[in-house]
């Protein structure tokens, strides 16, 4: 079984203690932060990888594409 760790934001203390507590543990394989850009996928119902195609998006998202 493998982990996820879901909607991590960086500006809280939960957030920064679960990533401290899960950094070194094989059993969580992925850490997806909470991005507005999530939620616009779902208003305009297009892939995310998608949205990597709008020069402005990309931008500012750069680090995270």
């Amino acid at each position: 079984m493998f982990f996820i760790n879901n909607k991590v934001e960086h500006n809280t203390n939960k957030s920064r203690t679960l990533l401290e507590k899960t950094e070194n543990d094989p059993q969580v394989i992925a850490t997806i932060p909470n991005k507005q850009l999530f939620k616009a996928t779902i208003r305009k119902n297009i892939p995310i990888i998608d949205m990597q195609s709008d020069v402005k998006t990309f931008n500012a998202n750069r680090k995270f594409f």
